[in-house]
């Protein structure tokens, strides 16, 4: 493995699609290491934490403040 990226992941209340883009970002990474930050800008669903820490993502819970506090 050479070089790194991070990645960051906004979401409210899209936890499929969110998977879906962590499941992206890792198919697309696989030589390099990645970082995947995932912030729930205060979602009313629950998501599965564990879900996203199995895949190697810090998952962050932020009270509901929009789009560009989460960013």
């Amino acid at each position: 493995m050479t070089g790194g990226i991070s990645v960051v992941i906004t979401t409210y209340n899209r936890e499929e699609d969110c998977k879906r883009a962590v499941n992206s970002v890792l198919a697309q990474s696989a030589s390099l290491a990645v970082e995947i930050v995932i912030v729930d800008d205060g979602s009313g669903d629950v998501y599965d934490a564990d879900w996203f820490k199995e895949k190697g993502c810090n998952y962050l819970k932020i009270q509901n403040s929009g789009m560009c506090a989460a960013r």
